[in-house]
């Protein structure tokens, strides 16, 4: 499989009704490796806002992160310190606000800083910082998986709780791959654990999206999933 690395020309990423193109840096980083696929991860509010529950918790899908993978060998990491974040104006900070905020600690410059130094730089050989961020909104603006899920009788609420077969099985129905979910362990008003939906990731590399390599995919979802409303926040144990 071509590795993103070897574009010689322009890096094409099939995105909404048409392409988005990104050119190759003319002179890369030397300290950035080639990567295989983007994985992207949009996070359930309702079940983040639990750590410290927020003025406002969106009731929708929002992006956590979008990371540059392999299917093998290490996750890479802070792979340019040399590469400085600038920070978001006009347009795009609008679209950055309202898909990408900080819903913990409400300082969303910080946040988007922390993702490009962290994940952003080691994607340097295809996508530059404005390139990387508008990626991350239009592949999740591909799908609205609330919608979808709601269409299919997958609903948040105080008693909401499914198979993640089930969850994985319509998500794929979605997007027509197999996707990697992530999920964290909640204490309820009762002092009942229950497994909360914390993240749907989906995974896309130059030709579209893939199956999200099981290898490098979380293993924290398994059996009965609850999917909490905004009204019935939790918190860790």
């Amino acid at each position: 499989m071509r590795r993103l690395f070897f574009f010689v020309n322009l890096l094409v990423i099939p995105l909404l009704s048409g392409w988005v193109v990104y050119r190759r840096l003319a002179t890369p980083p030397t300290d950035v490796g080639p990567f295989d696929y983007f994985k992207l991860a949009l996070q359930w509010p309702p079940s983040i806002c639990s750590h410290g529950v927020p003025e406002e918790c969106p009731n929708n899908f929002t992006i956590h992160g979008l990371w540059p993978d392999n299917f093998t060998g290490p996750f890479q990491e802070f792979c340019n310190n040399r590469s400085r974040y600038i920070r978001m104006r006009g347009r795009l900070l609008e679209q950055m606000q309202s898909n990408w905020p900080d819903i913990i600690n409400h300082r969303d410059q910080s946040y988007w800083e922390y993702q490009w130094s962290k994940y952003g730089t080691c994607a340097l050989l295809s996508v530059r910082q404005v390139q990387y961020f508008n990626l991350a909104l239009n592949g999740k603006d591909r799908y609205n998986f609330l919608g979808y899920f709601g269409s299919q009788g997958i609903t948040p609420g105080p008693s909401s709780h499914y198979p993640d077969s089930l969850i994985r099985k319509k998500v794929k129905s979605l997007t027509s791959k197999s996707p990697d979910l992530y999920c964290e362990e909640h204490i309820d008003e009762h002092e009942e654990k229950r497994l909360t939906l914390h993240e749907v990731r989906y995974c896309f590399g130059p030709n579209g999206e893939i199956d999200c390599p099981a290898k490098r995919s979380s293993r924290s979802c398994s059996g009965d999933i609850y999917f909490p409303s905004e009204e019935h926040l939790f918190h860790f144990s």
